[in-house]
């Protein structure tokens, strides 16, 4: 397994993120149907991979009292990434998601990847 830093660097994935960030002004759905179902615990710490160019969703959990952090190394600076992986560190987050990321990754062993990454923060 490689390590939290791997995702850093862009790999050779057939198809990028880059270009599937839409969620500009509408909060990813996920985000609701947890509020609704079972609800987010404040002062906790949550990490997004693969969570896009914006940060409405750190923004909606930032108000519930949710610190937040968006990891993605196809819409982030590596400057960003390097600052979310040392306020998260390895087994620093409470959650984890990978809304919308695994569906548009086509290689098996970059999905595994990417769940990886999630293990590690949590």
């Amino acid at each position: 397994m490689k390590s939290f830093k791997h995702f850093l660097v862009e790999d050779a994935q057939e198809f990028s993120s880059a270009a599937t960030s839409i969620n500009k002004s509408k909060l990813p759905e996920a985000y609701t149907i947890i509020s609704k179902k079972m609800g987010w615990k404040p002062d906790t710490t949550h990490i997004d991979i693969g969570g896009g160019k914006f940060d409405n969703a750190v923004e909606f959990l930032g108000k519930i009292g949710v610190k937040a952090h968006v990891f993605d190394p196809f819409n982030r600076t590596r400057e960003h990434n390097e600052g979310v992986m040392q306020a998260v560190g390895e087994g620093g987050a409470d959650s984890a998601s990978l809304f919308n990321v695994l569906n548009v990754i086509r290689e098996p062993e970059y999905r595994r990847e990417a769940l990886q990454t999630a293990h590690k923060a949590l």
